[in-house]
């Protein structure tokens, strides 16, 4: 007995040794290196959208956009391509300094990335010891999308934890605060938007009518407080936002084919038409190449919907599995899929770590662990060497990542549903010898 106190005592000496250098590591890589170049790029245009809405104006106009980024002292401000809702949103913030508002906003993301991890803890049922914290505070450390966030002051570490709550209060059956959540996010950045067919799919239907419900709310106080014209004005930025385009195209801008951007469209792009970046396989017209993607993004979702579309109340973690599959075509689907963005991948990897857990198997936490690495390290996503030949390729090296955890929580998901039918034929057998 005395042993195994012995041993429960070391390993808990590890755990505060692991933790005490996982928040050192924290402490440097993404709390004072961000801080030392804390550029705001992508806060900018919120926080001066946030402001123009908050004065009654419109902010989808360029050069009053310009015009107020300038008297605040600003260099450059790149288009505010958020529903009125995320000004609305913001505009507490304004009442601040753009460099209080800034540093609120800084601190505020590691608050809600701390709160964020706890959930996706508690809903996986790992053990919330300084050892498993301490692992996960470390990799967070490394990861260097999250730091992209911190120092352009952008939304997803609020996202990662709008969808950790949905999906804590999801399991919970929580339908009218899920509702309300997931309305909120939607208009607060369109893309949990997808949650809606999520609980279609999963037939959550308190859960999709309080969305619903929520979300005709927010629309109403949205127009109220901003007007019909400032919203009708967001449907020309929407239609930029679409496969093949960009905003502000006139100023030079390509988004939708920049190597910082790891969606499909910008990797069929690189891929198959002339550009800038890189020399094409087959310069084939741009349709090709945004008929492409629609194509593979209508393929992964209905992979999903085919794979998932028997309901199962019983089984948690295919609930989780899928939630987190859902999320991760959310980064998917879209046109823009910049590298920080994969900050939002936090959930569906914390999911998955639960599952090859108690899956065991070697082969998915080999591919998980080459999947970690690529999706943390920092990345020259413009290098020379990736501008032909099998190069281009990697120019996407964050969606190759995504899609190999994206892969694997499908491969877990049916290596547990096909346990657990074997289950009860095995208990049988045994019964009958």
């Amino acid at each position: 007995m005395s042993m195994q106190s012995h041993d429960k005592n070391k390993y808990q000496i590890l755990g505060w040794i692991v933790l005490a250098i996982a928040l050192g590591a924290y402490l440097y890589f993404q709390i004072l290196s961000p801080l030392s170049y804390l550029h705001c790029n992508d806060f900018k245009h919120l926080y001066v959208g946030a402001k123009i809405i908050a004065q009654g104006r419109n902010p989808y106009d360029p050069e009053l956009m310009k015009y107020e980024a300038w008297k605040l002292g600003l260099p450059s401000i790149l288009p505010y391509v958020y529903l009125p809702f995320t000004g609305i949103a913001m505009a507490p913030l304004t009442l601040l300094s753009f460099r209080n508002a800034a540093l609120l906003w800084f601190w505020l993301n590691h608050a809600l990335l701390f709160l964020s991890l706890y959930l996706m803890l508690r809903m996986i049922r790992m053990k919330i010891a300084p050892l498993n914290l301490g692992l996960w505070i470390f990799y967070f450390a490394l990861f260097f999308p999250l730091t992209r966030n911190l120092t352009a002051g952008q939304l997803n570490v609020v996202l990662l934890f709008l969808f950790s709550l949905i999906a804590f209060l999801h399991t919970r059956g929580k339908a009218p605060l899920v509702g309300a959540l997931t309305a909120f996010a939607t208009l607060f950045k369109l893309s949990p938007g997808i949650l809606f067919l999520y609980f279609l799919w999963t037939k959550k239907w308190r859960h999709l009518l309080w969305a619903v419900g929520f979300l005709f709310a927010f629309i109403i106080i949205s127009l109220l407080i901003s007007g019909i014209q400032v919203h009708l004005d967001f449907i020309p930025i929407l239609r930029q936002m679409s496969y093949g385009k960009s905003t502000w195209e006139a100023e030079g801008h390509d988004f939708y084919r920049n190597p910082f951007n790891q969606s499909f469209n910008s990797l069929f792009h690189h891929l198959f038409t002339n550009n800038p970046y890189t020399i094409p396989w087959i310069p084939f017209p741009p349709l090709v190449a945004n008929l492409m993607t629609m194509f593979i993004s209508l393929a992964l979702l209905f992979l999903v919907l085919f794979l998932f579309r028997k309901k199962d109340e019983t089984n948690e973690s295919g609930n989780l599995s899928l939630f987190a599959l859902f999320m991760m075509l959310s980064l998917f689907l879209p046109s823009l899929c910049w590298d920080h963005y994969l900050t939002q991948a936090i959930l569906p990897v914390v999911f998955l770590a639960g599952m090859i857990h108690r899956s065991g198997n070697k082969m998915s936490c080999a591919v998980f662990s080459l999947s970690l690495l690529m999706l943390a390290v920092p990345y020259n996503f413009s290098a020379s060497y990736l501008r032909c030949g099998f190069g281009v390729l990697f120019m996407s090296l964050k969606l190759m990542a995504a899609l190999g955890i994206f892969v694997l929580i499908i491969v877990e998901s049916m290596i547990i549903r096909l346990r657990r039918s074997d289950s009860p034929q095995r208990e049988g057998s045994d019964g009958n010898n």
